[in-house]
């Protein structure tokens, strides 16, 4: 085994402790967002409400000239909402592609909130349709009562 020293005998053994601690360190320090970025919950709502603006345009199929301004109008009303321009927003999304695990960490969040909102969405659906068919199992028993008057009435 071929051990390289210097004339006290220390240097390597300092050096490879330097490196391991440089290595711990580094592994150790959580991803530190640049100034103004927003955290990943903040960001992970912000892509959960660009994704529902991407659904909202390709559930309206805009495919006509106009379209463009109504999609672009979506996406501003996303981003004016976190104070964000278009270009900041992609300073943001190319940010977190440079951490790939963390970048996972926000697209989960954001399916967790989107899967919230397609819940809510369900139970306001099924509350909206249960009250229709209130409504018109009430308009049928009061078409049946007008009925029961005129046979009544006819006699």
């Amino acid at each position: 085994m071929i051990k390289i020293l210097d004339n006290k005998g220390w240097f390597m053994p300092a050096m490879w402790t330097g490196l391991v601690l440089t290595v711990f360190l580094t592994g150790c320090i959580r991803h530190k967002l640049p100034e103004g970025f927003p955290d990943k919950d903040k960001f992970a709502e912000i892509l959960s409400e660009v994704h529902l603006a991407e659904a909202t345009i390709n559930q309206l199929r805009i495919n006509n000239s106009r379209g463009k301004t109504t999609a672009n109008n979506y996406y501003h009303y996303v981003l004016a909402k976190y104070d964000l321009t278009q270009e900041k927003f992609d300073t943001i999304v190319n940010w977190y592609l440079g951490y790939p695990e963390l970048y996972q960490e926000v697209y989960d969040e954001s399916i967790a909130i989107l899967s919230e909102k397609q819940a809510e969405w369900q139970r306001e659906v099924k509350g909206i349709e249960e009250q229709i068919e209130r409504e018109r199992k009430e308009k049928e028993a009061r078409a049946a009562c007008g009925r029961e008057k005129e046979i009544s009435l006819s006699v």
